[in-house]
C-alpha cells in the first residue's frame, strides 16, 4: 500500500512541476494582417431579436450577431448560421431603404454606403427577424 502512495506522490510532483513551466511560456498570438481596417474608427451595431408583444415571453436566444460599421461597409458575423438573410437598411434622415442578401454561415462584408443615422433589419432564412440602429 505504501508503494502505491509513493508512486502516486512522485507522479503528482512531476505533473505539477511540468504543467506550470509550460504555462509560463505561452506561444505569442498571431499578428493581424487586417490592421488597416482595425485602426479606422468603427461604430458597433447591436442587433436584437424582434419579438411580437402579443406572444408570451421566450427563453433567451443563444444567437449572437457581431457587427460593426466602418467606411460605408457593414461587417456581420452570426455565431449560429441561420441561412440566407435579407438585410434592409433604412436611412432615418431621408427614409430611403435598400435591401441586400447575404449568407449567415460566413462572416460578411456588405457595402451600404455612407450613413450616419440608420435602422437595420435582418430577416433570416429561419424566419427570425433581428434589428439594430446606428446613431
Amino acid at each position: 500500500m505504501n508503494l502505491k502512495h509513493l508512486a502516486l506522490g512522485v507522479v503528482s510532483v512531476i505533473i505539477f512541476t511540468i504543467v506550470p513551466t509550460q504555462a509560463q511560456n505561452p506561444t505569442p498570438p498571431k499578428e493581424d494582417t487586417d490592421t488597416e481596417t482595425k485602426k479606422k474608427p468603427r461604430s458597433t451595431i447591436v442587433f436584437y431579436r424582434k419579438t411580437n408583444p402579443q406572444l408570451r415571453p421566450q427563453a433567451p436566444s443563444r444567437q449572437s450577431i457581431e457587427s460593426y460599421y466602418c467606411d460605408g461597409t457593414l461587417y456581420v458575423e452570426f455565431s449560429i448560421p441561420e441561412g440566407l438573410c435579407t438585410l434592409t437598411v433604412t436611412d432615418n434622415d431621408t427614409q430611403e431603404s435598400d435591401q441586400t442578401m447575404f449568407d449567415s454561415s460566413v462572416p460578411s462584408e456588405i457595402y451600404i454606403g455612407e450613413v450616419s443615422d440608420a435602422h437595420f433589419e435582418i430577416l433570416t432564412g429561419n424566419g427570425k427577424t433581428y434589428q439594430g440602429d446606428l446613431y
